[in-house]
């Protein structure tokens, strides 16, 4: 597990490779899931909100990612979708 979030801390990080300041940047994990690719993303710099339906998933990614100001997780389902401004992210991905 651990050598897998390696492996996206480092394929983030040479995404990024032109930019000086990855920490101005936003991402969007759309299905989080547990949060391997958004913990990934957060290592390598990134502002990053997780997004899954499962409340359980987004539990579990939470409590692998404490007290971090940078990342964020937020379960979503029909009665809770947060609509977000166009714009709102600089990364998408699932």
């Amino acid at each position: 597990y651990a050598q897998g979030e390696r492996f996206w801390k480092r394929w983030f990080q040479s995404m990024l490779w032109e930019t000086k300041d990855a920490s101005q940047l936003t991402a969007l994990d759309y299905g989080c899931g547990m949060g391997r690719l958004s913990n990934a993303a957060c290592n390598a710099g990134l502002q990053v909100t997780g997004v899954d339906i499962s409340e359980t998933q987004v539990r579990h990614a939470g409590e692998r990612c404490p007290n971090r100001e940078s990342i964020k997780f937020l379960a979503l389902n029909d009665k809770n979708c947060i609509p977000l401004a166009s714009n709102t992210f600089d990364i998408v991905y699932s």
